[in-house]
């Protein structure tokens, strides 16, 4: 949504011969410039390699993530606890993206469903399962704390 408002707004103010239009490659047709052979658990690896095109990349996005997990979850609970709607949407919406970027689909479509119902102010839903998406979240410090407990002492 944010995109296509972005691009309505510079097509009003560029003239037209500075926009050209492109082709859209979808996601899963983009090759990988190589196979990885990294696993890692509850992650789809590849998803997010060709989202953000590097493994180099990919690792600085992971160790950010990794790195940001006990703040994060602190204060999206806090948010709740608070009842402040607009910075928890805020926050769960944050939580999406970047987990969508990892390839951690599972939690990024739990939080997407924590951001509407932040959208809906739908109370019942986000005191309900706020727990269970910081849960999933929370899991991912374990999860990835091989990969980098020793670059953080």
């Amino acid at each position: 949504m944010e995109l296509k408002l972005i691009c309505a707004k510079l097509k009003k103010w560029l003239s037209k011969e500075k926009i050209q239009k492109c082709n859209v490659i979808p996601l899963q047709e983009i090759p990988l410039k190589k196979e990885t052979q990294c696993s890692i658990e509850k992650l789809d690896v590849q998803y997010a390699l060709k989202l953000l095109g590097s493994e180099e990349l990919f690792f600085d996005v992971l160790k950010d993530y990794y790195q940001t997990i006990q703040a994060k979850s602190a204060q999206i609970q806090k948010l709740e606890k608070d009842e402040d709607w607009k910075n928890y949407t805020i926050e769960v919406h944050a939580l999406k993206s970047s987990s969508r970027q990892i390839g951690a689909t599972e939690l990024s479509d739990l939080a997407k469903e924590m951001e509407d119902a932040g959208n809906h102010k739908n109370v019942d839903k986000i005191h309900r399962l706020t727990g269970k998406m910081l849960e999933k979240y929370m899991e991912y410090e374990k999860i990835l704390a091989p990969y980098f407990a020793k670059s953080q002492s």
